[in-house]
């Protein structure tokens, strides 16, 4: 059964479909053609004259059916957008929220939150190319000059604006305005007439037609190509970034130097992520074991880059805690540790089902509130998947707070030991999760974190 929200949003998507063509058809009402003897008749069905009885009856229809179709369904659909702007998009992850996008779908979603109207504008700019250029002395020069000068300056302004999310789309649509100009370029050659002007070959000319026409596709191909290539086999090539990805445990340990100098390629990446278990397994088995479950959710994860990156960036943490927890061979924080790998992997695990997956983020956020470091969290955010995108950006702040916690005791215990044991820091957000001491006293490092970070605290 259909609910509400899934009628309005394929009724929009009707609509849309059809808008070019039936505006052209409510437009063609308003020209007529005037024949030599001074008679005019409906330029689109000679069957029709236009006399004063047609003026008086159609034409009124036809501005009123004007303002309710081509006019009123792009006015109907930025009203419902400006309705809902608040709603349309996470402020914290500028991801399309689930409420909005049932109602109104790929009407916004497809574009960057500040440019969530331009759906509209596109329906405008459809309405001028298929509708109001009719009426620029039809079939002549002059109108095909129209059209070639409104979709360059169109497409100045789309690339301006640059207003899709994906980068595809936008690829995708300047090769469709690029195919728009060729094809009006060609039809100016061939209204131009120019079999009359000196040096004229007509070979030349039919393969210049042929270049400009096959040029754009040939583009878009190209682009489709290399992208399906990179997508599918790019991580396959990059063979150490790949494994990396998949043995997140040992992403740190194994340098490009001796991956590809070793010639064991995967196998290297396998036995120092077993080895870092054995030696964790020792200590505190649940926690190692909590570990083990949440790389393999990161693996199942890994071909999503929202939930990969996020996922890694809180697995690296936890390892790095892990690893302190064994330098210092007690496990005091080990079973909190080992609460919150359950926790925060059966949200990963459950992501796609958004019941289930707001009822175990009720249990992680249950469990970062114990955490043994205070850490100051937001407490205003809903429990629901639309507004809780941040629980990896909550998760890693209580993790990474441990981990300074961990890092200062053993400081304490080892004062001649370098700091370096924690190994390269993985940064996520802006702001250090650490106590007061601990940001006085790797101010220099957290301020290089800074500038690095942003992808994860965008996720």
């Amino acid at each position: 059964m259909f609910s509400k929200d899934d009628v309005q949003r394929y009724s929009f998507y009707i609509l849309f479909l059809v808008y070019p063509r039936t505006s052209q058809v409510i437009l063609s009402m308003f020209r007529c053609y005037e024949t030599a003897d001074g008679t005019s008749y409906l330029q689109v069905d000679f069957t029709v004259e236009c006399t004063d009885t047609y003026s008086a009856t159609i034409i009124p229809l036809a501005v009123i059916f004007t303002l309710v179709y081509p006019l009123g369904v792009p006015a109907l659909i930025l009203y419902n957008l400006i309705k809902m702007k608040d709603h349309l998009f996470d402020p914290e992850t500028g991801l399309a929220t689930g409420v909005a996008e049932k109602k109104l779908g790929a009407m916004y979603s497809m574009y960057r939150p500040s440019h969530y109207y331009w759906e509209v504008v596109e329906s405008y700019r459809k309405l001028f190319i298929c509708a109001l250029l009719q009426f620029i002395d039809p079939e002549s020069v002059s109108q095909i000059v129209v059209a070639i000068v409104f979709s360059t300056m169109y497409s100045m302004y789309f690339s301006f604006n640059n207003p899709m999310r994906d980068i595809s789309d936008n690829m995708l649509y300047m090769f469709a305005e690029l195919e728009i100009f060729a094809v009006a370029f060609c039809a100016l050659l061939l209204k131009a007439d120019l079999t009359t002007t000196e040096n004229y070959d007509q070979d030349t000319f039919d393969g210049i037609m042929i270049l400009t026409l096959l040029l754009p596709n040939v583009l878009f191909f190209s682009y489709v190509i290399i992208s399906v290539y990179i997508n599918f086999f790019g991580d396959a090539v990059l063979g150490y970034e790949h494994t990396r990805r998949l043995y997140p445990i040992a992403s740190d340990s194994v340098t490009l130097c001796s991956y590809v100098s070793s010639g064991e390629g995967e196998m290297l990446f396998k036995d120092e992520s077993e080895r870092k278990m054995k030696d964790l397994q020792k200590i505190s088995p649940d926690l190692s074991d909590s570990i083990a479950g949440l790389n393999m959710t990161y693996q199942r994860l890994i071909v999503s880059k929202n939930h990969a990156e996020l996922s890694i960036s809180v697995s690296k943490e936890i390892q790095t805690c892990a690893d302190l927890i064994v330098l210092s061979g007690k496990d005091t924080y080990s079973k909190w540790l080992s609460e919150v790998c359950r926790a925060f992997n059966r949200v990963l695990m459950q992501i796609n089902d958004e019941g289930l997956a707001v009822r175990e983020l009720k249990t992680l956020n249950r469990v970062l509130e114990d955490c043994p470091c205070k850490v100051k969290l937001l407490s205003d955010e809903m429990e629901s998947m639309d507004k809780t995108r941040r629980f990896g950006w909550r998760t890693w702040m209580a993790v990474r707070a441990l981990r300074h916690h961990l890092s200062q005791q053993q400081d304490d215990s080892t004062p001649l030991k370098k700091k370096n044991v924690l190994g390269p820091k993985h940064t996520l957000g802006q702001t250090d999760g650490g106590d007061s001491n601990d940001e006085e006293k790797d101010t220099k490092d957290d301020q290089e974190e800074e500038t690095k970070t942003g992808k994860l605290h965008d996720v």
